[in-house]
């Protein structure tokens, strides 16, 4: 599934995915804040960010959990085409994905929206096969190599632009923007829809893995001790992988070239966020109830956080637009003398958890109370549809920095728009399957 827009009715919800999608946003959140620029990091914020690249592999580890619920939950109901629906929706996704491409202003690469919808895709059509879990282990290894194989081919011209840029320069910076383009456009189309940023490979790994180890453990509990040790060697295996030659590994555990992000998962990335994100789902999958029951606090964190995971599509918009407003104002203060040179590293993300965490509660009523209005899908689109078109006359008269803003708040409201959407093409296909048991 994706983020923000579950297939399920509130009492089929799992509240551990949801504190595990929830858990994301927060890494994501502090992730973003640092990387606005790294600079020469110090020791604290290598250490931070080193323990940040698995927020993306949360999300899609998770998308496979959702898969397998949906499965389960539509296996009672035969004449409901469920592929159809589950297919048709992540198109939907897809496209309305390219809204925060825009706001990111990166066209040439998928962003998180277009590779959540074609690996939940592919995955879906995967998991709902009678393989055993070895096939889909095999096939998931097999396609990592041949990831791996392109991105150590591709080494030589990274290593270039690696010597070449600032250390730790900010993904706006016009060098990095140069280099990002100059990278993509020696890519071919399929090049990049499978190998570059969140391509399908080897993002779709991560979808699959984490549907075949929940329906593993679900279907028999004896097996969550060996799915255990393997994200442990997993993750033993990735941090050991840190050491290898330079080129099969991106150099430093923080990553802090833009360039690298783009082809992030070197052995390093890949298996120690696998690792990560697995012992994530066991740890909850067996001790989130039991720790959520002790004390009021206890249970108010797990709850904020679960609700961060049901609105994680509408975080994972909204955040970009109070990070971009933070440093903005600080620069703007700056410019004016009341403040020296940019925001520390650290003053960034304690900010950014200031600005954003209270901020998402009346994010998501609006989005709640918005929703319950008669003419809420056409309203949104309408709000949607207006506020791309200003933004895109506002790129065009090269108001940049504003038409970023209202880029972002046009991703806002597709995320509103998002779920509703899905609502309508749920009852569609309700439609076609009561037809089709009447004429039956």
């Amino acid at each position: 599934m994706t983020p923000g827009a579950t297939d399920s009715s509130a009492s089929a919800r799992i509240s551990y995915i949801d504190f595990f999608k929830g858990l994301a946003c927060l890494i994501m959140l502090q992730s973003h804040a640092m990387r606005f620029h790294i600079g020469d990091p110090d020791c604290f914020a290598n250490l931070l960010l080193a323990v940040q690249p698995p927020f993306a592999q949360l999300f899609f580890f998770a998308s496979g959990m959702n898969i397998i619920l949906v499965l389960e939950r539509y296996r009672s109901r035969p004449h409901f085409p469920i592929t159809a629906y589950y297919l048709w929706g992540a198109v939907i996704l897809f496209l309305i994905g390219y809204l925060y491409s825009f706001a990111r202003l990166s066209l040439n690469t998928w962003q998180i929206f277009q590779g959540i919808a074609a690996c939940i895709a592919v995955a879906f059509l995967m998991l709902r096969t009678k393989w055993p879990t070895w096939v889909h282990l095999l096939i998931c290894f097999g396609l990592y190599l041949v990831y791996f194989r392109f991105r150590v081919g591709l080494e030589p011209v990274l290593m270039w632009y690696r010597n070449t840029l600032p250390v730790g320069v900010a993904p706006d910076d016009p060098a990095a923007i140069i280099a990002m383009k100059t990278i993509l456009t020696g890519l071919s189309l399929p090049q990049r829809w499978l190998f570059a940023n969140f391509s399908l490979l080897p993002w779709v790994c991560y979808t699959i893995l984490g549907g075949v180890a929940f329906r593993s453990v679900r279907e028999n509990p004896r097996t969550a001790k060996w799915w255990g040790i393997g994200f442990a060697l997993c993750l033993a295996g990735g941090f050991g992988s840190a050491y290898l030659p330079l080129g099969l590994q991106i150099g430093a555990l923080s990553g802090d070239q833009v360039t690298d992000a783009l082809f992030r998962h070197v052995p390093y990335h890949a298996f120690s966020a696998l690792g990560i994100s697995g012992l994530a789902w066991l740890a909850c999958h067996y001790g989130y109830d039991r720790w959520k029951r002790r004390g009021k606090v206890g249970r108010a964190i797990a709850e904020y956080i679960e609700f961060l995971g049901i609105f994680s599509f509408v975080f994972f918009c909204f955040h970009w637009l109070c990070l971009k407003l933070m440093i903005h104002a600080w620069g703007l203060a700056a410019s004016w003398g009341w403040l020296r040179g940019e925001m520390p590293i650290h003053l960034r993300w304690i900010v950014a958890f200031a600005l954003v965490c209270p901020l998402m509660v009346p994010a998501a009523r609006l989005n709640i109370a918005w929703g319950k209005r008669k003419h809420f899908v056409s309203e949104a689109a309408a709000f949607t549809a207006g506020m791309t078109v200003l933004s895109i006359v506002l790129l065009l008269a090269k108001a940049v920095r504003l038409s970023n803003y209202f880029a972002f708040i046009a991703c806002v409201g597709a995320a509103y728009l998002y779920p509703a959407l899905r609502g309508l093409l749920k009852q569609y296909y309700q439609g076609k399957q009561a037809q089709q048991v009447s004429a039956g």
